[in-house]
């Protein structure tokens, strides 16, 4: 029976994952997912369809404008892609431990990571997350090999296309590759076959190579929807220990350090713990999701101080696993899937439309081929982009609104006042063509007279 687990355990852990995350998948697209998908019709249109958000990396739309150009159902492809690139991630975490320790401690840490509810929740959710995290994983799964150091580079530069914040991961991994010229050399060269066109495009349209990570900053220190976030700086801490209460072991390579100064081990420890210490205390908005960037690596430190003290704690540490499997069973069993859009919102979202518009969410350019010509909601609902619609309001053919999408900063006592003034004047000088109520939010699509 061992010598079974050994040799398909993976396969197991990787097939119940699979079934998890079909009952975890949800027919409701977030909104960023919608974002995504409509930056790929603006790119793979030239412009003529989507809409366009400048702060955002641009690997993931570009990847799923490609689906939508060739004809492809994007929402369901894009949502499997997710789920599988989950897999691969689990995947490589098992490869990392297993070669890193032995086949034992990476079955168990593997199939704990299989029923974490972060994963299981956004593996479908077609967001960035989950692909930055799998190219980073095979990244430094090639680095523990001591090898291909050329697509070490590349799938790093892809992550970081894919998520900015994977930039971080660039100079520590300079810092502690194999002290060879040629591993840098080839390193930096695949660095700079991915990222120096994207920099280089950057420079072209906006003069600066740097504009979309500096307004990407600027979108998460300001944007409305962080009101809405906890900034607490235990967040991780806390939310992380009582789902996954085994990451406690990842203190242990601390010491481990100390002793043998190994630098696969020094290399796991930046990249969970400087990511962790960015998020904790440098960004104002806290969401489990964010975590997919430190994630892995806390789990892969905790294997290997699991590994280290199994000889001289077994029982407390069998007992700390079979902890953590229940509780993880516990939450998946009491998870809530999340319903789908309701019909109004559906009827909202799909209405038929041809072109010049502005509104208030990216839903409208999801499910309809169309350009949005601006957003209300970009990058900022307040006074200043209150006046900034009034101005071209006029060229607006079509207003797509739904209230609950503009919120008016906390901080900005005069922002409701001229919120209401601007949807009034649309009321006065457009006809309304769709008006429906859900909860506490007006749907309302107005139309040029």
């Amino acid at each position: 029976m061992k010598g079974f687990l050994y040799k398909y355990g993976i396969y197991i852990v990787l097939l119940i994952f699979a079934i998890l995350t079909t009952a975890f998948s949800s027919n409701l697209v977030w909104w960023d997912s919608a974002v995504y998908i409509s930056m790929g019709k603006y790119i793979w249109s030239l412009g003529d369809l989507g809409l366009w958000e400048p702060a955002r990396p641009v690997f993931w739309p570009l990847l799923l404008g490609f689906f939508w150009k060739i004809g492809l159902e994007v929402i369901p492809l894009a949502s499997y892609i997710g789920s599988l690139l989950s897999i691969f991630s689990i995947y490589l975490i098992y490869l990392i431990i297993k070669d890193y320790k032995d086949t034992q401690t990476a079955l168990i840490f593997s199939f704990i990571f299989s029923l974490s509810i972060p994963l299981l929740n956004y593996s479908s959710k077609i967001l960035v997350d989950i692909p930055a995290m799998f190219f980073s994983l095979l990244s430094i799964y090639f680095i523990f090999k001591e090898k291909h150091y050329f697509w070490v580079g590349i799938f790093i530069g892809l992550a970081s296309l894919t998520k900015f914040v994977y930039l971080l991961f660039i100079p520590l991994i300079f810092i502690l590759l194999p002290f060879r010229k040629k591993p840098l050399v080839e390193y930096a060269l695949g660095l700079f076959i991915i990222l120096f066109p994207y920099f280089f495009i950057m420079f072209l349209i906006y003069k600066n190579p740097f504009q979309s990570l500096i307004l990407g900053k600027e979108l998460i220190a300001t944007v409305t929807g962080n009101e809405f976030c906890t900034n607490s700086f235990t967040f991780y801490i806390k939310t992380l220990l009582k789902e996954l209460p085994v990451l406690m072991l990842s203190l242990i390579p601390f010491y481990m350090i100390y002793k043998k100064r190994e630098w696969r081990i020094v290399l796991l420890t930046l990249l969970a713990f400087v990511p962790l210490i960015y998020h904790t205390f440098f960004l104002n908005c806290k969401d489990i999701r964010y975590a997919f960037i430190f994630l892995p690596y806390l789990l892969i430190l905790s294997a290997i101080g699991f590994a280290f003290l199994y000889k001289k704690m077994k029982i407390l540490l069998i007992i700390l696993i079979i902890v953590q499997i229940l509780n993880s069973s516990i939450l998946i069993y009491d998870f809530e899937k999340e319903p789908g859009f309701s019909t109004n919102h559906k009827e909202f979202y799909t209405y038929d439309i041809k072109g010049g518009i502005l509104s208030t969410n990216p839903y409208i350019s999801l499910y309809n081929d169309i350009k949005v010509n601006n957003l209300m909601y970009y990058p900022i609902f307040n006074s200043k982009k209150i006046a900034e619609i009034e101005k071209e309001l006029d060229r607006a053919n079509d207003i797509f609104i739904d209230t609950c999408d503009i919120p008016c900063p906390s901080q900005e006592n005069d922002c409701e006042e001229k919120k209401t003034a601007l949807l009034k004047k649309i009321s006065d000088n457009y006809n309304i063509i769709f008006e429906k109520i859900e909860g506490n939010c007006e749907l309302k699509i107005y139309k040029k007279q």
